[in-house]
């Protein structure tokens, strides 16, 4: 196990700023997150930014409210998946007795069975990164024209965007269990998702009687993009 383990050492880091008047009011803040696994390259970093105005004109009669969030994400991952746990079920399936490198300095490999791989091979002859962003805006405006009325627009945008990408070397078990002789994948996931409403609302008592009147628009689109390609049988790892 030693040798596809790490002593794992995570860091946060938080700083945030707010302030503002009787009219205004905002808050900022940034977050960063740089995760260590226990496994060898089991490596997370997160960004997490975030912005939140608040305003109000002509003695509320009008409010804005804007928010900006999202976050930045990057780690190590098995074609285009999520950690591969055949590193770890294999460190503790694998001959111990067995060295890891043959007499020639290969690793040392048994292609014809299916479930033994050599652990820190699978490790050392990988490279993979994931990459994953997100942005969030969301605003909304409110209007009070006269007494008992609110008119509200909300806008909001939520964008996404993933690219992962994965390669093993010509070292690899798969070299030597199927022949692959160097193996990538690529694939992009994106995505928009937009809304708008526009509603208004009546709120109106008498004599212990409350009367309610809601009027809405709404409107989402949505529109995703998505590919992911795999080749093998390489001239060359570079």
């Amino acid at each position: 196990l030693k040798h596809v383990t790490q002593t794992p050492l995570s860091q946060v880091y938080n700083i945030s700023l707010k302030g503002g008047t009787r009219s205004t009011n905002y808050i900022m803040s940034m977050e960063y997150r740089n995760l260590n696994g226990v496994l060898k390259k089991s490596d997370n970093s997160l960004l997490y930014p975030r912005i939140e105005i608040n305003h109000t004109m002509f003695d509320g009669i009008l409010k804005f409210n804007a928010n900006i969030s999202g976050y930045q994400q990057k780690h190590f991952a098995v074609d285009g998946g999520s950690y591969s746990g055949f590193v770890y079920r294999n460190a503790l399936t694998f001959n111990p007795t067995e060295p890891l490198r043959d007499a020639s300095g290969k690793w040392s490999e048994h292609p014809e069975k299916t479930d033994y791989m050599n652990p820190v091979g699978l490790i050392e002859e990988s490279k993979g990164l994931n990459q994953n962003n997100n942005l969030r805006t969301y605003g909304t405006v409110t209007l009070a024209p006269i007494k008992d009325l609110a008119i509200k627009a909300l806008f909001s945008r939520d964008m996404y965007n993933s690219t992962r990408g994965y390669y093993e070397t010509k070292n690899h078990w798969s070299t030597a269990r199927n022949a692959r002789n160097g193996f990538a994948s690529r694939g992009t996931t994106k995505s928009q998702d937009d809304l708008f409403e526009l509603t208004a609302d009546y709120n109106k008592s008498i004599n212990d009687h409350n009367f309610t009147a809601l009027a809405g628009y709404t409107n989402r689109k949505y529109a995703i993009e998505d590919y992911f390609m795999q080749n093998w049988d390489f001239p060359t790892d570079d």
